[in-house]
């Protein structure tokens, strides 16, 4: 590991980089950073991308040439929105967001919108470096213009001497006189104007992009991906780095502080523009927030809080936020080694990202077409589409490897990095790179947290349960604490045998619910036995809650039968509303299927006879609490019938096509076309859904309140607002869609031609749509919740206790699920309760509610406290002894 000492400019030179202010610079500030040893070096050849830039500069040039000699052509609107961005830069934000395109899966519409949200800020930067506009700064007694300001700060950015903090501060002064990161948006019509004659040019001459058509139910969208020249080129390492690194990376030195809505977390003000403090955040919430933040200052509310360059009294929810970006982290080399390695052999188990492509069928002939009943014709053209479907994915995932991998191998050159943060419109917290743990085990199980601790006899012990959580033999971690620690135990020699050989003993860790976070947490055992106390394991150990949409409704309604299913009542082993739904569903199956017919007609005989056929097949496929996991889970977001059918295909069905292409099964148990398994998926939806209904009571009631408050506010055309227990203000907005249909050139890859398209563009009306307001509001609150209470168990971890330890200052968390390092589990353990008893004990989130929204009401009286459902006998403060709610 690298200690450097002027990490700030280091960092600075980083965000440039992903700032994309032009290939060439970035370019050769890389070659001369790897000389003086800041980066690491790596031997790759210039790839077929980055080849493809000079001449993409180019064509853009002389496509904007031609373009501006049509006097009064339309096309002037958009050339004025480019004017004195260089060729370069435009050249290269468009490749680079067609490679981002590839890795996440974006369809044309939404990398057009990309590019142009982007070129937006560049816009903006030229217009503020060349402005002549007096501004607020003098320099030896004259006002300096805005422009002469923005080039000071932007070169003071990129000077050395990173620990001069009276320089930054005078340089965070001039940022706020700029007032820079409150920038007007351009319209999504406007950013596709500007984007899509540039897209063309890539798509049509680059060689290394090209669309495909995909399907998606019973649409169809348009989605970029790499030529196979570019994918072979890539798959073979020949990829630049610099073209696989996200935009938004993670930083090598603490991120900025949020002390308002449009703070950024990142040091470079243009990147920091990009990250607002709320997602998507509508004016009227941002405007509160600010409101909010601001008065908390003036009023001096709560308890001060040290932001490094500044105390700042702020509101809970902001303060818990910073709490969470100060954590450090660092690569787990041994699973970096792992995945290195499992990914160059071609490893294929469980959710693993393919390294292969399937064999895509030949074609047949118009006679043998022609010579196939209407069924199986359908079932060619799904196979067909499903192969090409499935090689799409697994393109867009091998890139992603690719990227992944090149930022993992950079990041351990450091002693530890950070993640910045931000939130949604719920409050929920994310962080702001792609590359963080909040991915897929292989991503996730790379990170430790920085700062470890030596293991102490409580610290082994949940280890060893976080262990037995990830490998999940027979569900075990459904199981009481002591059964997770005696399988540990009985699986010691192979688990210590798994950390000294990874190639060996393949066939065992593979099989791990969770394989590299399993092999992350053998490492580790093995090291502790190695080391002993001198080891300071920083290996996440997580307490996950147990389905947390029903946690809070049957907290905010005292139901004590709803609370005993999700381990909300202490008992001696875990409760699993899963098996319970599981077993119900399977129980009404088996009566569907043995009951005597009571069909009066011909018609629903055969009506009873299909349902008999489906319910038998369903039997034969075995039915477990996996299958009504997720549907059980988004029952109380409002999800219905319909929603449970496109979870149950998507996870079940449509994956058995690919295991039929790749010959894994020989035919698919639920039919050949796409209509035989939906119909299939929906058939054990509507008892899915009837099983959840008899199994959870709590969340209907809620749900059915949840509705009735965003009816009342949609009758007056107004959102739903409501503050959580953390402080945070929700404003639940959802208006009524203007679609635009806008007539533009594409370049058609198939044609290889440029086309007049139709393409639909989407802004908002100020009216409110009453109905989705409705569906949406049960899955936001809850999720409100949820996020409140992560922010709430954060602050609560990191005060001293009673004795007066210090709190906690690293974390780890994913929504419902709290990490920190082995030996502070106990007291996250006693944390996370804590917090969850504080929001329900004292207060009913339903009448908190019901008051912001009566407030809200001309008419209050079109909701009153009848609505609220009727409160249980639930005790909250027992939570606090339930052993197995967070674990």
């Amino acid at each position: 590991m690298r200690f450097n000492s002027d990490l700030h400019t280091e960092e600075t030179v980083r965000e440039e980089s992903m700032r994309q202010r032009g290939i060439e610079r970035h370019f050769q500030r890389t070659k001369e950073a790897r000389k003086s040893g800041l980066l690491l070096a790596q031997n790759q050849p210039l790839s077929i991308i980055s080849a493809a830039h000079p001449k993409i500069s180019r064509l853009i040039e002389a496509d904007i040439e031609i373009a501006e000699q049509k006097v009064g052509h339309k096309s002037l609107a958009w050339l004025r929105d480019i004017r004195g961005i260089s060729f370069d830069l435009l050249s290269y934000i468009v490749l680079s967001s067609c490679y981002q395109a590839t890795t996440k899966g974006w369809t044309r519409t939404a990398a057009a919108l990309q590019i142009g949200r982007l070129i937006e800020i560049e816009k903006e930067a030229h217009d503020r470096r060349n402005s002549s506009v007096p501004s607020k700064v003098s320099k030896d007694g004259e006002k300096m213009s805005e422009g002469e300001v923005f080039k000071s700060m932007e070169a003071a950015a990129m000077k050395k001497a990173g620990t001069n903090w009276q320089r930054k501060a005078k340089l965070k002064a001039k940022i706020e006189y700029l007032d820079f990161s409150k920038i007007a948006k351009w319209d999504v019509v406007r950013c596709k104007k500007v984007s899509v004659p540039l897209l063309n040019i890539v798509l049509e001459n680059s060689n290394v992009f090209t669309t495909v058509v995909r399907s998606k139910k019973s649409k169809t969208e348009e989605r970029i991906t790499l030529t196979d020249d570019a994918h072979l080129a890539i798959k073979k390492g020949e990829a630049w780095e610099e073209w696989q690194e996200p935009m938004l990376a993670p930083m090598i030195v603490p991120p900025r502080c949020w002390e308002c809505t449009t703070t950024g977390c990142y040091l470079d003000q243009t990147l920091a523009s990009l990250v607002p403090l709320v997602r998507n955040g509508s004016d009227e919430q941002n405007s509160a927030l600010e409101h909010l933040i601001r008065s908390s200052k003036e009023a001096g509310t709560g308890v001060l809080k040290n932001l490094g360059d500044s105390e700042q009294q702020l509101p809970d929810f902001l303060t818990s936020l910073n709490l969470l970006q100060k954590t450090p982290l660092k690569i787990n080399v041994f699973v970096l080694n792992a995945l290195s390695w499992a990914w160059a052999k071609g490893c294929d188990f469980g959710k693993f990202p393919k390294s292969s492509l399937l064999q895509e069928s030949s074609k047949l002939s118009p006679e043998e077409f022609g010579a196939l009943s209407k069924v199986q014709k359908s079932a060619a053209a799904e196979k067909i589409r499903s192969i090409k479907d499935r090689n799409l994915g697994i393109k867009s995932a091998q890139s992603l490897m690719e990227q992944d991998l090149t930022c993992a191998f950079e990041l351990t050159d450091y002693d530890q990095f950070y993640l910045g943060w931000n939130m949604d419109t719920r409050g929920r917290v994310y962080p702001v790179s792609s590359f963080s743990y909040h991915r897929d085990d292989h991503i996730k199980a790379l990170f430790l947290l920085a700062r470890g601790k030596a293991i102490d006899a409580e610290g082994l012990k949940w280890l060893m349960i976080h262990a037995a959580n990830v490998y999940d033999f027979e569900k075990v971690s459904n199981k009481p604490f002591v059964d997770r620690e005696l399988w540990f135990q009985a699986n010691k020699d192979k688990i210590l045998e798994v950390a000294g050989d990874i190639e060996g003993t393949f066939d065992f860790w593979s099989k791990a619910d969770k394989p590299f976070q399993f092999l992350a947490a053998c490492d580790a055992y093995a090291t502790f036995l190695e080391d002993g106390q001198a080891y300071l394991c920083g290996i996440p150990t997580a307490l996950d809650g147990t389905n947390s949409g029903v946690q809070h409704y049957s907290a905010a309604s005292k139901n004590s039968k709803d609370g005993a299913l999700v381990n909300l009542v202490p008992s001696d082993s875990p409760q699993d509303v899963y098996q319970k739904v599981a077993e119900l569903t399977v129980g009404n199956l088996r009566a569907i299927l043995d009951c005597n017919s009571t069909a009066d007609t011909a018609e629903e005989l055969e009506k009873e006879e299909r349902r008999k056929i489906l319910a038998e097949k369903w039997l034969n496929f075995g039915i477990n609490r996996k299958h009504t996991k997720r549907n059980t889970m988004c029952f109380g977001y409002n999800s219905a019938v319909s929603g449970f059918a496109d979870q149950i295909f998507e996870d079940f069905l449509k994956p058995l096509n690919y295991s039929v292409i790749e010959g894994v099964i020989e035919r698919h148990p639920f039919g050949d076309t796409e209509q035989e398994q939906r119909t299939a998926a929906r058939f054990l939806a509507e008892i899915n859904y009837s099983s959840v209904q008899e199994t959870v009571q709590s969340a209907e009631a809620g749900m059915n309140f949840l509705k009735s408050c965003a009816s009342a506010l949609g009758l007056e055309n107004k959102p739903v607002r409501w503050t959580t227990p953390s402080g945070f203000i929700v404003v639940h907005k959802y208006p009524k869609k203007i679609r635009h249909a806008l007539k533009l050139f594409m370049y058609d890859t198939g044609l290889q031609v440029k086309k007049r398209k139709q393409a639909t563009v989407i802004s908002f009306s100020p009216d409110i749509d009453r109905r989705k307001s409705m569906a949406a509001v049960s899955a936001n609150f809850v999720h409100s919740m949820d996020s409140s209470h992560l922010l709430s168990t954060i602050l609560n971890a990191s005060r001293p206790d009673v004795d007066g330890n210090p709190g906690m200052r690293d974390f780890f968390v994913i929504h419902d699920s709290f990490g920190s390092v082995p030996c502070e589990t106990p007291a996250m353990y006693r944390s996370v309760r804590e917090a969850f008893v504080e929001m329900y004990q004292d207060r009913c989130v339903f009448t908190d509610l019901l008051n912001e929204v009566q407030s809200q009401l001309k008419k209050p009286d079109r909701i009153c406290a009848n609505d609220i459902p009727p409160k249980g006998d639930l005790c909250i403060s027992e939570i606090r002894n339930a052993k197995y709610c967070f674990s």
